[in-house]
């Protein structure tokens, strides 16, 4: 939570987050994080829990990540659009004390509200919510004396050599992530940034929002992918997007039903993450955009950067 710091210092008014409800100046955001540790502390949350977000993006989920932090509690983030199994499985074997739900922005995550006894909420600052209640088994982990070496978040693979696995990434792995996403693509306060990647997995979270913020730059979140959204986000003065390749796929398809072009007037940097890029592809994407695309490459073990 101390990356923002100094942005709330130096730009208190300027734009950290928003989504198609809600805005966060720096300073408000910080105001929110620290309201929402305190709603969290109340609700039961210690330090070395886990908290548990099921939903999509929205503001609220970095809000609740910025204030997990600052109770050396640990975020969970696991995406609203996994079947009930999933997201039980997950959620046996994080073993959280509380779990909330985006149920704002995902109608999935209504549907695994109501299966688990989710109350409405609407916390100050926070917005309109579900929280789960409250398992008094969840015992905390211990927390380290070295802020670098505490546990941050806890991230779950995808599953693709056996069952999801929960990785715990610690505060230093996250910031160092940021950073090098920052420097990366060169980003600074004036920058705009398209959040579309879930931040249920590791890009989403560290390299798209952590990498934003660190930077002093605005995020600016959707909850999943539509072509006209991205389209609309770009004329309106998006300067950084990163995409999964099927992503991008399906803009460029969108974009010849449509008989369009892009207009993207400050757009400066695009990236791709998440799976293998082929080259016909990445051509077609630099000449749609006018820019180079940015290949990223990693796993969650590795938070997630292993090189770009």
């Amino acid at each position: 939570h101390d990356l923002i710091a100094p942005w709330v210092d130096q730009q208190p008014d300027r734009l950290a987050l928003r989504d198609d409800h809600v805005r966060y100046s720096y300073a408000e955001l910080e105001q929110a994080a620290d309201a929402t540790a305190e709603q969290l502390r109340s609700a039961g949350v210690r330090a070395g829990d886990r908290v548990l977000i099921v939903g999509e993006n929205c503001a609220a989920t970095p809000l609740i990540a910025l204030a997990t932090s600052r109770l050396d509690a640990w975020v969970c983030i696991v995406n609203g659009r996994l079947s009930a199994r999933e997201v039980d499985n997950v959620i046996a074997n994080a073993t959280p004390p509380r779990v909330l739900y985006t149920t704002r922005v995902s109608t999935e995550a209504v549907g695994h509200a109501e299966r688990h006894g989710a109350e409405a909420i609407d916390w100050p600052q926070l917005g309109p919510m579900h929280l789960g209640p409250l398992n008094a088994d969840a015992v905390p982990e211990p927390c380290s004396a070295d802020a670098r070496e505490q546990v941050a978040a806890l991230i779950y693979t995808s599953g693709t050599s056996g069952a999801p696995k929960g990785v715990m990434l610690t505060h230093a792995n996250l910031i160092f992530t940021a950073g090098i996403a920052g420097t990366v693509r060169g980003m600074h306060p004036q920058d705009l940034v398209y959040g579309v990647l879930p931040m249920a997995h590791i890009v989403g979270l560290a390299t798209q929002v952590l990498g934003a913020l660190a930077s002093g730059a605005g995020v600016w979140l959707s909850p999943r992918f539509a072509p006209e959204r991205l389209v609309a986000a770009l004329s309106e003065g998006v300067t950084s997007f990163t995409g999964v390749p099927a992503m991008y796929a399906r803009l460029l398809d969108w974009l010849r039903e449509q008989g369009r072009t892009l207009d993207a007037p400050q757009l400066r940097a695009i990236g791709v993450a998440g799976s293998p890029l082929t080259l016909g592809l990445k051509a077609a994407i630099e000449t749609a955009f006018g820019h180079p695309v940015l290949n990223g490459y990693g796993l969650t073990e590795t938070a997630p950067t292993i090189a770009q």
